[in-house]
C-alpha cells in the first residue's frame, strides 16, 4: 500500500514537470511577436544607423578643423562631390597661383568617398541648392572655416542612392551655422 501511494505521487509530481500544447503555443506566440518587433526596429537593415553614422562622422571632422583653424592653423575650405568631400587649404601652385587643394599627407581630414556606402549628397549654401559634380580632380570648397570659428551656412542632405523614390524618412540633414554650431536631424523635420 505504501509502495502504490508513493508511485501515484511520483506520477502526479512528474505530470506537473511537462508542458501543455497551450503553454507550448503561447510560449511560440511570444516568440514571433519580440523577432517581429526586432525586425521592425532594425527597418531598412540598419541602412539608416550607416548613414546617421556617416553624418555624425562628417559633423565629427568639421569639428576638429574648425577647433585647427581657431587655434591658429590657416582657413579651411570644404569642397563636395555627389559622393564625398575634401578638407582642403589654399597652396602655392606656381609662383603667383595659389589654389585651393586637399590637406597633404591629412591622415584625420582626408578625402573621403561615400560612394562604396551607396550615399549621395545634396547640398544648400546660405539657401541656394549648389550642383555637385560626380568626381571632378579638384573641386572647389563652398564651406570655409574661418580663425574666429565662424563658418558658411549650410545644409548637407545625406541620402541612400538606391533609393529612387526620394523619400524624405531615407534621408539625414546635417546643417552647420554661422557661429560653427552642427546639428543632424531626419530631412523630413
Amino acid at each position: 500500500m505504501v509502495a502504490l501511494l508513493a508511485l501515484q505521487t511520483r506520477a502526479r509530481s512528474t505530470r506537473g514537470l511537462g508542458l501543455t500544447l497551450i503553454e507550448v503555443l503561447a510560449v511560440v506566440a511570444i516568440l514571433a511577436l519580440l523577432s517581429s518587433l526586432v525586425v521592425l526596429s532594425l527597418g531598412d537593415g540598419g541602412r539608416e544607423r550607416e548613414m546617421r553614422h556617416e553624418a555624425e562622422r562628417l559633423a565629427a571632422l568639421i569639428g576638429t578643423a574648425r577647433e585647427e583653424v581657431m587655434l591658429g592653423a590657416a582657413p579651411i575650405g570644404i569642397a563636395f562631390t555627389e559622393q564625398g568631400y575634401h578638407f582642403q587649404r589654399q597652396q602655392r601652385i606656381g609662383d603667383d597661383v595659389v589654389e585651393w587643394r586637399d590637406i597633404p599627407d591629412a591622415q584625420l581630414l582626408r578625402p573621403r568617398s561615400l560612394e562604396q556606402r551607396g550615399l549621395e549628397l545634396e547640398l544648400r549654401v546660405e539657401g541656394r541648392r549648389l550642383h555637385l559634380e560626380p568626381d571632378p580632380e579638384h573641386p572647389d570648397p563652398v564651406i570655409f572655416l574661418e580663425g574666429s570659428g565662424e563658418m558658411t551656412p549650410f545644409e548637407l542632405t545625406l541620402r541612400d542612392r538606391g533609393d529612387s523614390r526620394r523619400d524624405s524618412h531615407r534621408a539625414l540633414r546635417l546643417t552647420g551655422e554661422l557661429d560653427g554650431t552642427l546639428r543632424i536631424e531626419r530631412a523630413d523635420d
